[in-house]
């Protein structure tokens, strides 16, 4: 876990590999006044993240819903804390952290999909979580000032989620992400469609950004963007011409020539995208069951592999 000032007055804070749970943050400093892009999934994450930075913010951005970039908001409670709409109203009917803090204690059961769950998460402490939604909301853009500089947030979901936004400091043409990017780490389509997303990537690298902030991996520049879109590209081809043999899609999983791509971290979430390949050239368009999904990401990641050779 480290600070890194990427462009004058502007840092990321990365943690580790960017697998479950371990995302990133961003840090923007102006004059008397400083931005934060997202909190972390517990309470002592999101400590230490807060004591490394180079001061307090007095505004923190939420990119989106999930747990692992909101839940320590409360240590920031005397923030003005924004996101979109739409991450606020999941943030507050999604999962709650007493649900996963109780997961953590339980024996699982031997349920693969509890299992694979309770190692994801086993390195965070759910306990003592009050959920502290954001205090002020957008629509598609705002522009906040943050002692002078200018910070920009879009939302270009649903990609990921519903209420993905990112956030977007022209004058050093910095980009944060949120989960719109994940590098060297597999990706998740909760809500929205791979076509979809390859639309975000597509409006983000219009920004022409120098520096790439993800939500999960490691700092890049705009050739991130375009390493994730060649993913979700592959995703597509592959799905579409399996879809159209018929191929149940619990076996397009493991029939995925996944390339370049097979090495990245937390890799057997591709059995959530391919479901969602599958539904989207179904046209179908219900929200997602988590119990199935991790259900499917536990069977992706046991012995045999996940992409054996399309088509």
């Amino acid at each position: 876990m480290s600070l890194r000032e990427i462009a004058p007055r502007t840092y990321a804070y990365v943690q580790g590999d960017g697998g479950w749970g371990l995302s990133n943050a961003g840090f923007v400093a102006g004059n008397g006044d400083a931005l934060l892009v997202d909190t972390f999934f517990d309470l002592p994450h999101t400590r230490r993240l807060l004591d490394a930075l180079p001061g307090r913010p007095s505004t923190v951005v939420n990119t989106h819903f999930n747990g692992d970039h909101c839940w320590g908001n409360e240590l920031v409670a005397d923030a003005r804390i924004v996101a979109h709409k739409l991450c606020r109203e999941q943030m507050l009917t999604g999962p709650a952290p007493a649900v996963l803090a109780a997961l953590a204690q339980g024996d699982g059961g031997g349920v693969p999909a509890v299992e694979y769950m309770k190692r994801a998460f086993e390195r965070f402490d759910f306990t003592g979580i009050t959920l502290t939604p954001p205090t002020e909301v957008f629509e598609d853009t705002l522009v906040l000032d943050v002692g002078g500089r200018e910070v920009h947030l879009f939302h270009y979901g649903p990609a990921h989620t519903l209420g993905d936004a990112v956030a977007w400091v022209p004058d050093e043409r910095v980009l944060f992400t949120g989960d719109l990017l994940f590098l060297d780490v597999c990706p998740l389509i909760w809500d929205g469609t791979a076509t979809r997303w390859l639309a975000a990537l597509d409006a983000m690298a219009a920004l022409d950004p120098a520096v790439v902030v993800p939500g999960h991996g490691p700092v890049a520049g705009a050739d991130g963007l375009h390493t994730l879109a060649g993913y979700f590209r592959l995703l597509l081809e592959q799905g579409q011409a399996l879809h159209d043999q018929g191929v149940p899609v619990e076996e397009a999983m493991v029939r995925l020539d996944l390339g370049e791509y097979a090495a990245w971290v937390d890799i057997e979430r591709t059995a959530l995208n391919v479901q969602q390949v599958y539904n989207e050239l179904d046209g179908v368009d219900t929200p997602v069951n988590v119990v199935d999904a991790f259900g499917a990401m536990a069977a992706a990641a046991a012995p045999h592999p996940l992409g054996g050779g399309c088509c």
